[in-house]
């Protein structure tokens, strides 16, 4: 049995969308038909007269009015592409974001040396410390996060990638007796008051504590930096994914715990997006 063909079925998904307003209600049915097809989505205009099966029918339908109640696709698909990577998630970490990958970018194009050691704090779905394993297998990669649930996916995604990281349950570096070359975060960084102007799929559904910090958003930065010095070898580095404004709020908050900003570097928006430190001895 076949229900209706892929152009009426983009029709009715194009329409539900534009009513729960959608920001980009067609490639949104695009993506999603595509997604449980097996389409790719820049093909879809050359099977437009195909008809769709039961099967194929009820998912999208099931997926199109979780998508219209504002639920992010990644989490009703189930998994997110970073770096080329396809990592598992669910709603207790968040979504990792294209410019995450600027901050691997740089510590993969910065550090060439063989065997340097790295600490992820706050891994989430691990997709920081586990993307570096699996470009650096030559050096020692491990993670933190608070977050049993978190720590889950994070091995998950860890065991099918195939990467080799160590994971720790630690509040920041409360549990880490070790030290490293290069302690990487993107903490919680999002002040109470630009919260609350987040589109309605991050606030209903990425998870509050990951994402949501008091002190103007630095809190977190300052928790790290309090207690970071005796976790970095000689020469050691720290790099922070930051918001976009608070790059010489960070700077003036490093210096404060004997940090030297070696450089802040932009995003695709040319936003203060990344911040390197090295400790003053």
């Amino acid at each position: 049995m076949q229900f209706e063909s892929i152009a009426k079925t983009l029709i009715s998904l194009t329409s539900l969308f534009q009513d729960n307003d959608l920001q980009d209600p067609s490639a949104d049915a695009q993506f999603l038909i595509s997604q449980v097809t097996g389409i790719p989505q820049l093909e879809l205009n050359l099977h437009l007269d195909r008809s769709l099966s039961v099967e194929e029918s009820n998912r999208i339908f099931q997926y199109a009015y979780r998508r219209a109640q504002r639920e992010p696709f990644q989490y009703i698909i189930g998994e997110c592409c970073f770096w080329g990577f396809d990592f598992l998630l669910s709603r207790d970490v968040l979504i990792p974001r294209k410019e995450t990958e600027l901050l691997v970018e740089r510590i993969i194009e910065e550090n060439t040396e063989r065997r340097i050691t790295l600490l992820d704090i706050g891994t989430g779905s691990g997709n920081i410390a586990i993307t570096i394993a699996k470009l650096r297998p030559d050096w020692i990669v491990e993670a933190s996060d608070i977050s049993a649930a978190a720590l889950q996916i994070a091995r998950q995604n860890a065991a099918h990638l195939q990467a080799k990281v160590t994971f720790y349950e630690s509040d920041l570096l409360e549990a880490i007796s070790k030290s490293y070359d290069i302690i990487v975060s993107n903490p919680p960084y999002i002040p109470l008051n630009e919260y609350k102007d987040l589109s309605p799929e991050v606030q209903g559904f990425e998870p509050q504590k990951a994402l949501l910090a008091v002190e103007d958003g630095l809190f977190y930065y300052r928790k790290i930096l309090q207690n970071a010095a005796v976790h970095l070898r000689p020469a050691g580095t720290i790099y922070f994914e930051i918001g976009y404004n608070q790059g010489e709020r960070l700077r003036e908050l490093a210096e404060e715990f004997n940090y030297r900003v070696v450089d802040i570097y932009k995003d695709y928006q040319q936003f203060d997006r990344i911040i390197k430190l090295t400790l003053i001895r």
